[in-house]
């Protein structure tokens, strides 16, 4: 155990009342955990640090809700990003209907879900330059939008892959406006998750 006096010096750094961090110096992750288990611990996994998402672009359009979240990077973090960011937007609006984005070179190969034992997330994916005018798994509304975001897109040379080069909070404005200026009713919702 560390000496008193380091421990207030530490404590006068944060709350010297918050119980959290006075059982984390009372006892280390690893002893507290193996008094709690009666198990010697092998192993501590620690959570990365959650950073605030902003879904790209939600739309409120005929009395639905659409979540366009634009891609440009292969990775196959693609559908943990997309379930992310369509939290943000499902918890403000039910029945959000999620659809990503393909703005980059080559899109790969990966399924548009997550599919853990605890955990089932679907979603549909575009690429922007493809056609769409009769792709069967997207509405007419769906269609509507998608051609209307994709000749701002290509009109403005790539327009899309441009933006994501800025700051999550600055390209979901950009997206805002746009869609915006295109006479949709578009929302900048930022995740709770800080």
């Amino acid at each position: 155990m560390k000496s008193p006096r380091k421990r207030r010096a530490k404590s006068k750094a944060t709350n010297p009342f918050d119980p959290v961090e006075i059982v984390k110096e009372l006892f280390p992750q690893s002893s507290l955990l193996s008094m709690i288990t009666d198990q010697p611990i092998k192993a501590i996994l620690e959570m990365p640090r959650l950073k605030p998402k902003y879904p790209d672009l939600v739309i409120r359009h005929q009395e639905q809700t659409f979540h366009f979240e634009f891609f440009a990077k292969n990775n196959k973090r693609v559908p943990y990003e997309m379930g992310v960011s369509y939290l943000a937007a499902a918890e403000r609006y039910e029945k959000t209907i999620p659809i990503a984005v393909w703005v980059g070179d080559k899109l790969i190969d990966f399924e548009p879900r997550i599919d853990e034992p605890n955990l089932k997330f679907l979603f549909r994916i575009v690429d922007i330059r493809e056609p769409l005018e009769n792709d069967p798994r997207f509405t007419e509304v769906e269609r509507q939008i998608l051609s209307r975001l994709k000749t701002v897109h290509q009109a403005q040379g790539g327009l899309f892959t441009k933006l994501l080069k800025l700051t999550p909070r600055q390209h979901q404005h950009e997206f805002v406006r746009i869609a915006t200026s295109l006479g949709y009713e578009a929302i900048a919702i930022r995740s709770v998750i800080d």
